[in-house]
């Protein structure tokens, strides 16, 4: 019976999780171009402000800028999930 029960958790998580993932990759897509990419340059492939600024051409501060704002909407978009999720229980 306790195997049935953790089976049905981590299934459940499984399934959220999973829900998740789709909604945070379509919160992504809906950031401009430009933010999609300081994101990619910084979190995935592990740039300094100062690198990601050189590709750019812009100034570290100004990604800074660009990436805070990316990361505040992606932020938004997972507390608005959140509350949706509690709204449905």
């Amino acid at each position: 019976m306790k195997e049935l029960v953790i089976v049905k958790k981590y299934y459940n998580f499984n399934i959220n999780t999973q829900r998740l993932k789709s909604k945070m990759e379509e919160a992504v897509k809906k950031l401009p171009e430009r933010q999609k990419e300081i994101l990619k340059y910084r979190k995935i492939m592990n740039k300094s402000l100062r690198e990601t600024a050189k590709i750019f051409g812009i100034s570290a501060e100004r990604v800074r800028q660009l990436e805070y704002n990316a990361c505040k909407k992606l932020k938004v978009t997972l507390l608005n999930l959140k509350k949706k999720n509690y709204a449905n229980i």
